[in-house]
């Protein structure tokens, strides 16, 4: 690069790099309370059971093939 265009190539390469830094911080910064709000979220739903079928939860056996039975066709 010729040295007349030197200055110029500099000063859009220092222009250009606060451009980018300030832009990742506020996409941080965003992303910084999305999970957050998230997080709050997360305290205050409420535990789902795992499972549908009552059978297991009553504790009776059941065989894998009823089980699968069951949930194909619901």
């Amino acid at each position: 690069m010729p040295a007349l265009y030197l200055s110029y190539f500099d000063d859009l390469y220092l222009q250009a790099k606060t451009v980018l830094a300030g832009s990742i911080h506020d996409v941080f910064l965003f992303c910084v309370v999305i999970a957050a709000v998230g997080f709050l979220c997360s305290l205050f739903l409420r535990e789902a059971p795992m499972t549908r079928n009552k059978k297991i939860v009553t504790g009776d056996t059941v065989k894998v093939v009823d089980l699968a039975d069951d949930l194909a066709h619901s």
